[in-house]
């Protein structure tokens, strides 16, 4: 498709979302490689082809694993991870905020966010829902000004809400409240990105890997995370890391950073 739009397809890029297995995916990949494109992949359940990311492994593209449950926000966190690939960190979206939840009938999600000073242009506050219609929505900032369902703009047939903070958002604690007001349980989700507040000033960045792609038992998994200000590194960070496995609950692990 890309070849009959522009003669060629060097230096396009593509996002291949599947959920299916393909015996002769395999045949696809010289063609591929010749081709020049960039390929990212997004497996969507455990049932996805697993030679899937061979592509991303060698046309340089990023590869997710996205599990099929209703109250994961990982197919987000993919898409904006691709999304904010350029480059220049001052121009990147910075996500702070990703959580979903299966929320019981009148509960309620409801968590704070911190907005440092080195962010806090194009913030932009995503939620999402299962049903019809979405939930009620209060988010304080942090000098106590309320933000309602009416301030977002809303999508019905996506599911989504979305607020965008004008100028730069004011630095310290959001906190937001997502009320599910149907009489069933239903997934609620939010999700906050926001760019640098200045160019001189690089904001605060996580970048999280593992040692090695595929594993087997007994060998463990070793994961890193990188969390830096620029190029210096921050001391004494917490940072937890989510572990989605293909089956059963995610597994919260807290990494170290005493050397061991």
């Amino acid at each position: 498709v890309v070849e009959k739009l522009n003669g060629k397809a060097y230096g396009s890029v593509m996002i291949l979302v599947t959920s299916g297995d393909d015996k002769l995916i395999g045949n696809c990949l010289p063609t591929v490689l010749s081709s020049g494109s960039t390929i990212h992949s997004i497996a969507l359940g455990s049932s996805a082809v697993p030679n899937l990311e061979e592509f991303s492994h060698l046309t340089g593209g990023l590869k997710f694993f996205v599990p099929d449950i209703s109250n994961s926000n990982s197919l987000i966190d993919a898409f904006s991870r691709i999304s904010s690939g350029t480059g220049d960190i001052f121009q990147q979206r910075i996500q702070l905020e990703s959580t979903g939840e299966n929320v019981k009938p009148h509960h309620q999600l409801k968590n704070t966010v911190t907005m440092d000073n080195s962010v806090g242009n194009h913030t932009v506050f995503l939620v999402t829902w299962q049903t019809s219609s979405p939930p009620e929505i209060i988010l304080f900032d942090p000098d106590g000004r309320k933000y309602y369902t009416n301030n977002f703009i809303t999508n019905l047939s996506f599911r989504t809400a979305s607020l965008w903070i004008p100028g730069t958002a004011k630095a310290g604690h959001w906190t937001y409240t997502l009320n599910n007001t149907h009489h069933s349980l239903q997934a609620l989700k939010m999700t906050v990105t926001s760019r640098a507040s200045s160019s001189a000033v690089p904001p605060v960045t996580v970048e999280a890997f593992v040692e090695r792609d595929s594993l087997h038992f007994p060998h463990p998994v070793m994961i890193y995370a990188n969390v830096r200000k620029g190029f210096y590194p921050i001391l004494n960070a917490t940072v937890t890391a989510t572990v989605e496995p293909e089956t059963g609950d995610p597994v919260m692990l807290r990494l170290l950073d005493d050397g061991a």
